[in-house]
């Protein structure tokens, strides 16, 4: 059987085509690119989230102050990174922290900035002259300035500004005590 060719068996490498491995590479480059910016937000949406929260809070103590007819205001604390709800219950009374939801002494009031909002700070706090740290509102709404021991030294005359370090800041304008973002 000299006049027919020898038929050898055809065996099939097992791997990859060229084409193959391009198109995975094509896919695996496009969903990487989909994906960075995403990771990019994780801070900005905490920085927005303490924004927020900050605008929160001083709402809520501009509405206990009308709600209570007393003063109530928002402390600030940049070095321990808390922000603590506090009032005044009788003229020439000293601050104290509002109770929490239980009506008992139970830090209620106290808001953990660093466990709460990870990797994200609130940096300056611009009052008034003769201030302190906290953004106070009279019963009327209008922002105070008041010293440490919570005597009153006037109303505001600029803005007061809080700021969330490589984010938004938050005004609380004077005589009407509008707050934004």
């Amino acid at each position: 059987m000299k006049g027919f060719p020898r038929v050898r068996p055809r065996t099939r490498n097992s791997g990859f085509t060229l084409i193959e491995l391009i198109a995975v590479i094509g896919v695996l480059g496009v969903v990487a690119i989909a994906s960075i910016p995403a990771l990019g937000t994780v801070g900005d949406t905490r920085r927005r989230a303490l924004a927020a929260e900050i605008e929160r809070q001083l709402l809520l103590a501009r509405a206990h102050a009308a709600a209570s007819g007393r003063p109530a205001g928002v402390r600030f604390d940049a070095a321990s990174q808390t922000l603590t709800l506090v009032r005044i219950l009788a003229p020439g009374a000293a601050p104290t922290e509002i109770p929490g939801v239980t009506g008992a002494s139970d830090s209620g009031a106290v808001t953990p900035v660093a466990s709460l909002f990870q990797g994200v700070a609130f940096g300056s706090l611009s009052t008034m002259p003769g201030g302190d740290s906290v953004v106070w509102f009279a019963p009327t709404g209008e922002p105070q300035v008041r010293t440490s021991a919570g005597a009153l030294v006037g109303v505001f005359t600029a803005a007061a500004t809080v700021t969330v370090t490589g984010g938004p800041t938050i005004t609380v304008h004077p005589l009407t005590g509008m707050i934004e973002r």
